[in-house]
């Protein structure tokens, strides 16, 4: 969970909490004063500020466990191949980091075209990403810290659900599995995708560099 996210929840928590004390105070006041009608308000003001309370109380513990509660055993490509062994890894790498920052590793690619990165965003006010740039080989999972390289730099990402439906079919071509029905279609084992083949003119405009005559 994010701080901005945290401060957000705690003040929200507090302002309900204030207005359960000072119903609470009142419907002692009016208690005291025999004030039906009023008792009767400050009793309605003090649930209903309870009941803000204990939602924004949820709201905070959902947010906090929602790093934590992610099966990462699912993503594991020895149990289903669609899927690709660097990004189990590091998910399993990072589990503690995962549970500190309370929230997923986001799959993105940046601007600079180096292809798929897996981490974080860390809203210090530089602008950082935590995570390191997905390999599809048996590379040892590291970590780096890429500075300024805030929100804006992304210009593609993958959300788990759909990683979760099609695996590494999500970020790469390379890794459909493709299955031919006969010479003419295939599917791909791991997202479903079928292909047809299809006779195509490609014209090639070639440059030459040449010696020509002046005269």
């Amino acid at each position: 969970m994010t701080t901005g996210m945290m401060i957000y929840l705690l003040v929200c928590g507090l302002i309900g909490l204030a207005l359960v004390v000072l119903a609470l105070m009142s419907l002692i006041e009016n208690w005291f004063k025999q004030q039906t009608k009023a008792v009767v308000l400050d009793a309605c003001g003090m649930f209903l500020g309870w009941l803000l309370s204990l939602w924004r109380f949820w709201r905070f513990l959902g947010w906090l466990n929602k790093g934590a509660d992610m099966n990462i055993e699912k993503f594991n490509p020895k149990k289903d191949p669609k899927y690709i062994g660097y990004i189990f890894r590091f998910l399993k790498k990072k589990s503690k980091l995962r549970e500190a920052l309370g929230a997923y590793p986001r799959i993105v690619k940046f601007k600079d075209g180096f292809g798929w990165y897996i981490g974080w965003f860390i809203e210090d006010g530089l602008g950082d990403f935590i995570g390191s740039r997905i390999c599809y080989g048996s590379e040892k999972v590291e970590t780096f810290c890429f500075v300024k390289t805030p929100e804006t730099e992304v210009v593609a990402e993958v959300k788990w659900d759909e990683y979760e439906r099609i695996g590494g079919c999500a970020l790469t071509g390379w890794h459909h599995k493709w299955v031919y029905a006969n010479k003419q279609t295939r599917k791909c084992r791991h997202c479903g995708r079928w292909e047809r083949k299809v006779v195509k003119t490609v014209k090639t405009v070639e440059r030459r560099t040449v010696w020509e005559s002046e005269s």
